[in-house]
């Protein structure tokens, strides 16, 4: 495991040196295993032969028993340093003569009793000893008995051990030299092959080859790699011209996208241009519908209340009913062209679902009883009666279902029930159903019963009428509220039309609050007085608004900008506020955010006033913390609807007094003076005013509309379109406000190559607007018998009155001044009322304060 992570160099050096040292050392060990037997034997060899030669030399010493002789024979061994003792015994075992080396251990002579039981040849690690018989001529004569110990052949295994060494580090050298040499011969190649493989792999060259130097398994290994390299570069062309191709696809594909989504922006752009064109033309048709039929349901109730005939009342009577079928049907046709492109909004308030049974119920138990049709309402006791979803959807679904089934059913019943299916926590899920006795649907006909402009059949049209919409309209809105209709009918026996619905419990303070509300009594003197803040620029808008409101018995206090409504609204209670959208210092959208974002002002419900009848616009109203929202021009009922829900009072039409009448012409072109009485609750005396007032405020107009299009002041242009196409909508002036509107709507939209032809069509619907309201007497004067020998402090009083009402803007200060007109004109400050009645026309209360101050100054004076 040491070597795997090691070049190829240092191992084949490592394991040649490995296998060199090891043969060497294997080597040694045989050599010097060898050379310690051979040279012990002739050691014991020599020995041998030493011995032979003093028995041979000591014969005669032995046999003469001559001590002397056989002492000088074995002194002669002296010179063997090997030998460390020799003896010369008799054939009695006596000992003749000896010789003792300095080495030589005591107790390691033979004692010469132990001779004839001693080995001959005996070898120990420390000595060798022979003992030799000596005989002649075949008698014994002793003994030779000679040892010798193994010093010389230990010096001689030493220096041996020390050579092999020697040798051994020697020889391991070469080979270690020639190893690092001869190894170049397998890396050199391995790493030239590396080293090109790295190239190839970095530069990514696949059509290159390797250099074989060789045939042996290298040079196989190239020629494998070679070929690899060849198939890779195949591969690599194949692919390379597959990427081009495929690349020159995308790029054609990129192509015909980029076409395809440019024709699609066109078509969505197309698209959303007839969506837009499609909400104003639904903005302008439904003002313009609504607007006549308005007119004639306004105009029968008038006639209505007058002194007719029985034929009379009998052609009025039809023509109510026709007109009220007919807005029904122009209802049906403006809310499903909403509900088509998604304009249709829900709006989630708290009602009371007894109210709501009640609004069903007044609307067709006539029509009920006139067939004698039995119509019955069940609500389950455990259902809440406090909810929170859109009311106004909701019953518009149940009275077109149960004004179906009055219309299809001659005899019998009809149920409507409202059950709960379950309830977790604050969420309840509703049952409602309607059923009769009608003529019932066969299978067929329920499949195409929700489909638009279709009946059950072409028979059920011509005998019932009806568009074939209201089932439609109400598939339609019960999908907005997550819910879908369900029929079950048996042809000729009845049918039953339910859904389920999912609403949420209105919380305590809401129940607490609408059950003050169904028990105040708005007649008692203690009832506290609505006070309404009116946010409007147009001084004739305002004075409309004021007039309709003031007539309700309502507190009104005026803004004539954003900002100063903001201002009034921080400083002071207001129940509800009239916000117009468009308006010079700070429009209607910023004012009305920045009020929600005063923590105290949240709740305060904000009317949006606007003469731009497009969803967009209510979107955005409603987007800035708005609660609702009011067309101009605003049209009495629609007023007091509004107010009704947001005020939680009880108006209605009869309640509301009609003012006193003046002489006054029955027609004046271009203005439409039946529909202008309707705006201004038939007040003939305001709307002289008022006619009167338009005369003054635009009759430089055209000049000024000359002005800023030579100074390409389109701001100035677009403010004033805009105003007076607020006033010709609540004059009743339709081709002028189509002019105004036209030119505003240019502006806006950067059409700037239309601005000078939109000036001059407004100009030209403008000048016979003025000159018609020139024409107009004025108003006669009013003298009021008031008593002039005021008080200082009667006066003081009804001055400081006055002020107060000027600086907080209320409508009273126009009722103190009336009073205050004839001591004014007593005083010769004639200038001064002029004055105050310019200010006060146009509700400038704020120019007017300068001007009290100055009369206060003449009085004084005089």
């Amino acid at each position: 495991m040491m070597l795997k992570n090691k070049t190829i160099k240092f191992k084949l050096i490592f394991i040649t040196a490995l296998s060199s040292g090891i043969a060497l050392l294997v080597f040694s060990i045989i050599l010097f295993a060898y050379e310690i037997t051979f040279v012990k034997r002739d050691l014991i060899e020599n020995i041998q032969i030493q011995s032979d030669i003093i028995s041979e030399n000591s014969l005669a010493s032995l046999a003469f028993m001559d001590n002397v002789s056989a002492e000088r024979t074995l002194q002669a061994l002296k010179y063997n340093t090997d030998v460390v003792y020799a003896g010369l015994y008799d054939n009695n075992l006596q000992l003749l003569a000896e010789y003792k080396n300095a080495r030589l251990q005591d107790n390691a002579i033979v004692i010469a009793e132990e001779l004839a039981s001693t080995p001959t040849f005996i070898s120990t690690k420390e000595y060798a000893q022979i003992i030799t018989p000596i005989k002649l001529n075949g008698e014994l004569l002793g003994h030779v008995v000679l040892r010798s110990n193994f010093d010389s052949l230990t010096k001689k295994l030493h220096h041996y051990i020390i050579i092999l060494l020697g040798l051994f580090a020697l020889t391991f050298i070469i080979a270690l030299y020639l190893s690092s040499q001869l190894q170049r011969v397998i890396t050199r190649p391995i790493l030239y092959f590396a080293n090109f493989i790295h190239h190839v792999t970095d530069l990514r060259i696949h059509h290159t080859k390797a250099v074989k130097e060789s045939d042996d398994e290298l040079g196989h290994l190239i020629d494998a790699f070679n070929i690899m390299l060849e198939q890779l570069d195949l591969s690599f062309k194949t692919r390379d011209d597959a990427q081009r191709a495929l690349s020159h696809h995308l790029n054609h594909l990129q192509e015909i996208i980029h076409e395809q989504t440019l024709d699609l922006q066109k078509s969505l752009d197309i698209a959303d241009s007839a969506n837009h064109s499609k909400s104003d033309f639904l903005a302008n048709m439904s003002h313009e519908i609504r607007t006549p039929m308005n007119a004639i349901v306004g105009m029968t109730h008038l006639v209505k209340s007058t002194q007719l005939s029985e034929k009379q009342r009998y052609y009025i009577n039809k023509i109510d009913i026709s007109t009220q079928s007919l807005m029904s049907i122009i209802n049906d046709i403006l809310d499903y062209s909403k509900i088509e492109s998604g304009k249709m909004l829900l709006d989630n308030t708290v009602f009371l679902l007894d109210d709501l049974m009640v609004y069903v119920i007044d609307s067709v138990s006539i029509k009920a009883q006139q067939k004698q049709i039995g119509l019955s309402f069940i609500i389950g006791r455990n259902v809440p009666r406090h909810l929170v979803g859109d009311s106004l959807r909701l019953g518009q679904i149940l009275l077109n279902l149960v004004s179906n089934a009055v219309k299809f059913t001659e005899t019998g019943d009809i149920l409507v029930k409202i059950e709960l299916n379950n309830q977790i926590e604050a969420l309840v899920d509703l049952h409602f159903s309607v059923s009769d006795t009608g003529i019932g649907l066969s299978p067929q006909q329920i499949d195409r019963l929700f489909q638009p402009f279709s009946q059950a059949d072409s028979s059920i049209t011509r005998k019932y009428g009806g568009t074939g919409l209201g089932l439609s309209i109400c598939k339609q809105l019960a999908g907005l509220m997550n819910s879908e209709i369900h029929v079950t009918s048996i042809e000729g026996k009845g049918s039953v039309f339910s859904f389920n619905l999912i609403l949420s419990i209105a919380p305590e303070k809401w129940m607490d609050i609408n059950s003050m509300i169904k028990h105040t009594d708005t007649t008692s003197p203690h009832y506290k007085l609505q006070r309404v803040l009116l946010v409007e620029d147009n001084e004739i808008n305002r004075e409309v608004a004021i007039e309709l409101l003031t007539s309700m018995n309502l507190e009104v206090i005026i803004a004539s900008n954003g900002q100063e409504g903001l201002e009034l609204a921080k400083n002071a209670h207001f129940d509800l506020i009239l916000m117009d959208i468009q308006m010079p210092v700070m429009d209607g959208i910023t004012a009305t955010q920045l009020i929600r974002a005063e923590k105290s002002l949240q709740s305060i419900p904000i009317i949006a006033m606007t003469a731009n009848a497009l969803t967009s616009d209510y979107e955005k109203s409603i987007a800035a913390g708005m609660n609702d929202h009011l067309s101009k021009p605003i049209e009495m009922e629609k007023l007091i609807t509004t107010l009704n829900r947001w005020l939680r009072i009880d108006i209605s039409m009869k309640n509301v007094p009609k003012m006193h009448n003046t002489s006054f012409p029955s027609t004046l072109e271009p203005f439409n003076l039946e529909r202008a009485a309707q705006l201004t609750n038939e007040n003939n005396e305001l709307l002289h005013h008022l006619l009167l007032s338009f005369a003054k405020r635009y009759q430089d107009a055209p000049k000024q509309l000359r002005e800023f299009i030579d100074t390409k002041n389109f701001t100035e242009i677009e403010h004033l379109a805009h105003s007076i196409k607020g006033v010709a909508g609540t004059l009743a002036a339709q081709e002028l406000k189509e002019a105004a509107s036209a030119l505003e709507n240019a502006v806006r939209d950067h059409h700037y190559d239309v601005i000078e032809d939109l000036v001059n069509r407004l100009v030209i619907e403008l000048n016979p607007a003025i000159e018609a309201t020139k024409s107009l007497p004025a108003l006669p004067s009013v003298v009021k018998d008031t008593d002039m020998n005021l008080s200082v402090n009667e006066l003081n009083g009804l001055l400081t009155e006055f002020r107060a009402a000027l600086n907080t803007k209320q409508l009273k200060a126009l009722e103190l001044f009336s009073n205050l007109e004839p001591y004014l004109l007593q005083h010769g400050l004639r200038q001064e009322v002029q004055e105050f009645n310019d200010c006060l026309e146009k509700l400038d209360f704020q120019s007017a304060l300068p001007i009290l101050d100055r009369c206060v100054l003449s009085s004084k004076e005089k």
